[in-house]
């Protein structure tokens, strides 16, 4: 008898379960319970830099290699804007006319990637290693393939040669005759005459 009763206590237990889950479904949004925002897009683009520097000696033999993200600064994202959508430049730190961003430079600075401008970057000094435009560029165009989408991705490569005394060389950016895109200070890397240093800068523009 103990067993029979317990039974029906059991069965009411789970249809009083039952019904307060039922009842709290039904007062969500459709929305609320899949997990998925109304306001949200899953789909967001994004724009994901990444460097490697590599150093030769006179040689050709490989003497040291980095790599590591880069950081799009402030003054990136406001040139960007403006190109793309013609705003007014009176309320961007963009020069008034923004260009190719297509000059690759070297430097010493510590300052935040961020916040990197050229009036903050500490260029490096010595012949061969001036701010100059990339020797390579290649795109991979952005593609739909069975319902999966290919970012597209641009490189940016340029073959520094020095031809002066040692140089330490900690950071590098991508910029235009006036603003810096992208900018990223990395571990030194010491040139000495005749050393090569190779920088490639990928940018990814996700979907």
């Amino acid at each position: 008898m103990k067993y029979s009763n317990s039974i029906p206590l059991v069965g009411l237990s789970i249809a009083v379960i039952g019904i307060l889950g039922m009842g709290t479904l039904s007062s969500a949004s459709p929305e609320n319970v899949l997990g998925v925002s109304q306001t949200s897009d899953s789909h967001q683009g994004k724009i994901l830099g990444h460097i490697t520097l590599i150093q030769k000696d006179k040689y050709g033999n490989v003497i040291s290699y980095r790599q590591t993200d880069n950081a799009i600064t402030n003054l990136g994202k406001d040139c960007a804007i403006s190109v793309l959508f013609g705003t007014a430049t009176a309320t961007s730190t963009c020069v008034a006319a923004p260009s190719t961003f297509n000059i690759i430079g070297l430097g010493t600075t510590a300052a935040l990637d961020y916040a990197s401008t050229l009036g903050t970057v500490s260029e490096v000094s010595g012949t061969g290693l001036a701010a100059t435009t990339a020797t390579s560029q290649t795109m991979t165009a952005s593609t739909a393939n069975g319902g999966s989408t290919q970012n597209a991705v641009v490189t940016l490569t340029k073959q520094f040669t020095s031809a002066t005394g040692t140089t330490a060389v900690s950071a590098a950016d991508l910029r235009d005759a006036g603003n810096i895109f992208a900018a990223k200070t990395f571990s030194a890397i010491t040139l000495n005459n005749g050393d090569s240093l190779t920088v490639n800068w990928a940018l990814t523009f996700t979907s």
